[in-house]
């Protein structure tokens, strides 16, 4: 069986607040992982993504491609 995280477990184990792995979803920069009720379920490959795009903005690259194919501006 795959291990599986919730959101908050993943910001935990990335080093990140709840809100800063959260806003990477909601401002749509990130494809929504799987919800059961209000927790949202990560497996390991989406918290390797995660950790991708926030480490991507930590070092400055700001502008990163959103997944409808826009460019945001990150913060």
């Amino acid at each position: 069986m795959a291990v599986q995280y919730s959101l908050k477990e993943a910001a935990k184990i990335i080093g990140v607040s709840y809100s800063r792995a959260w806003h990477a979803y909601a401002y749509g920069r990130l494809a929504w992982p799987r919800r059961v009720g209000k927790m949202f379920i990560l497996d390991e490959s989406e918290v390797k993504n995660l950790r991708t795009h926030l480490d991507n903005l930590t070092k400055g690259e700001h502008h990163v491609p959103v997944t409808d194919g826009r460019t945001v501006q990150g913060f």
